[in-house]
Order: structure tokens, then sequence, then C-alpha cells
């Protein structure tokens, strides 16, 4: 199954993929399918409604089932008028990587050499018109991180402020782990539970226990005799009426 992600960032398209692999979602990047360059203004005031502008944004343009994705930086101590919030690079996203890590270094300095912080993240997926999905729950919130004083030496382009984070517990930047995809602040289950309630969600059917869509792992479809598939459109799933019986079945052909 193929899914796209709107978004330029490598590093966030990255992380997504190691997030979905175990469902079986391919992400693909705006370049894998040609998307038209948008200038779209995140004018919303939380990361949720960020998302869904982008999200909507690129839908528009492709036509294509995508989501988005979108951060606010909360600081513990910060006073309000200076948190980041939705503006993690600044107002209108002015700031380079380069900067990035200036500010927040420089920052980090003038609150004792670290400071604690936290990521609020949100998603909107756009599998149809009709079919929108928001979230922005507890489960896809980071942990609480340490932002320092002084970067690492280590670079990702599009995650600058990963070169100051470090992991409470242990101490160490986040990038000096074994794993750095798996010990990221906010890596838990949260996404891949968002993905799996969305677009492998459980329905009922009037005459069937609980139905569940899954996908097939290419390899193993010789060990499959025949499939089922029930068509749902605009929220609605399609029955045909069976003409020698009084019954509701999914429609039957050779194929």
């Amino acid at each position: 199954m193929k899914l796209i992600y709107g978004t330029t960032n490598k590093s966030k398209i990255l992380f997504m993929k190691k997030r979905v692999e175990p469902l079986g979602i391919q992400i693909l990047s705006l370049t894998d399918v040609n998307a038209p360059k948008l200038h779209i203004q995140e004018n919303g005031n939380s990361p949720l409604e960020n998302a869904k502008i982008k999200a909507l944004a690129y839908y528009e343009a492709l036509k294509m089932p995508l989501f988005s994705a979108d951060s606010g930086l909360y600081i513990d101590g910060l006073d309000d008028a200076r948190q980041p919030g939705i503006n993690v690079r600044g107002q209108n996203d002015h700031m380079s990587d380069n900067d990035a890590i200036a500010y927040y270094s420089t920052l980090a300095e003038e609150m004792g050499g670290t400071m604690t912080a936290h990521y609020k993240n949100a998603i909107c997926l756009i599998l149809s018109p009709t079919e929108i999905h928001e979230y922005m729950g507890q489960d896809i919130t980071s942990e609480k991180f340490l932002l320092v004083s002084k970067p690492h030496q280590k670079r990702r382009e599009g995650f600058p402020l990963d070169s100051l984070s470090v992991d409470i517990k242990s101490g160490k930047y986040y990038y000096d782990a074994d794993d750095y995809f798996e010990k990221y602040p906010f890596v838990n289950d949260g996404f891949r539970a968002f993905f799996k309630r969305t677009m492998f969600n459980s329905v009922t059917t009037p005459n069937a226990e609980k139905c569940i869509v899954r996908t097939a792992d290419l390899g193993t479809l010789n060990a499959y005799k025949y499939t089922v598939i029930f068509a749902r459109h605009k929220d609605k799933w399609l029955y045909c009426r069976a003409k020698e019986r009084d019954t509701f079945e999914r429609q039957q052909g050779d194929t």
C-alpha cells in the first residue's frame, strides 16, 4: 500500500517510513509523485490546524490519498511571549537549520545551559474528500527531553534541533544512541496506531462478524485461494441484492 507524505523534509519522510514499515505502508515523497511546488501559508493556531492546511492543499493538487504532519515546540519555564510553539523556526519559518541551532543554543545558554522541552505533534490523513482523519493526541506527543547549549557535531538536514537534543534519563545526545530512530524523543507507537485505526479499521457488516481490512504480504499471495473485497463509497458499504435469493451480498465475479 502506497501513501504520500505531504512534506519536502527528507528527515520527516525517513522518520515516518520507520514508523509505518511494519504495517506494509510504503511512504512516497512529493518528488516521487511529481507534485507541483506549492507555497502554503501555514497560518493555523495549532499543529493540528497547520497539518490540515498542508494536507488539504496537497490533496487538492494531487487528488491522491496523503497525509501531512506538524509539530509545536514547548519549553518548560519559558514565558509565553518567547515560546516557540508552532513557530519552531520563527515567524514565517525564516530560520535555516544553522540559524535554528544557533538560536536555541543561545537560548539554552541563557537558561543555564539546558532546558526541558517537548513536542506536540499532529497529523491529518485524507483518503477521499469525505474521509479526513485529524489527530493530535497524547500518544503522539513527545516525551520530555533536554535542549542543550553545546551542539553535537552531527547534523541531519530538516531536523536541526536534533543536534541539541539530549535524553533526560541517560544524559546522552540522541545522536549517540545505538539506534537513533528508535531512541528519538517522540518515537512510540502513536503514529503507527493512528494508521492502524484509520487505514485498517474494523467494520461491522449486516450478516457477518467484524471484518478487518488487511493487506497481504506479496511473497505469500500464492498461499491464498480466493479474496473477498467489499467496496465502500462516501462512508457507505456497497452490497448487491441477490437475484435468486432474498439477501444482500457482495458482488461476485471471476476476477
